[in-house]
């Protein structure tokens, strides 16, 4: 019982740590991905670099129905910028630059 116990902690840490991407959050970045394409020469970002925060949860499992997420893009130059991504339940997302040199960290969320 205790190696069954010891097991399912370790996978479960294992999840965690991996920063599984789930549904909502996979859309934000596709939603950003698609708005950079758009830009002549990708608007001088790295497309295939976006990343998101994760969408909100109860406890470690349950996820909460999220729209708002916060996203950063790698530019070309080195540098960071911050985008809010609005998902919406029909149509498509809202994607604003939140800031430009805005650092390569995502803040949690």
């Amino acid at each position: 019982m205790r190696r069954l116990a010891a097991f399912l902690l370790v996978v479960s840490c294992a999840v965690v740590l991996a920063g599984c991407n789930d549904v909502q959050q996979s859309s934000a970045r596709r939603s950003l991905e698609t708005y950079l394409r758009a830009m002549p020469d990708d608007g001088g970002y790295d497309v295939g670099a976006t990343r998101c925060t994760s969408s909100a949860h109860q406890g470690f499992v349950q996820v909460v129905p999220t729209s708002l997420f916060v996203c950063q893009a790698h530019r070309r130059d080195g540098s960071c910028d911050r985008f809010q991504v609005r998902l919406r339940r029909h149509g498509p997302a809202t994607v604003t630059l939140g800031r430009r040199d805005a650092g390569c960290v995502l803040p949690l969320g």
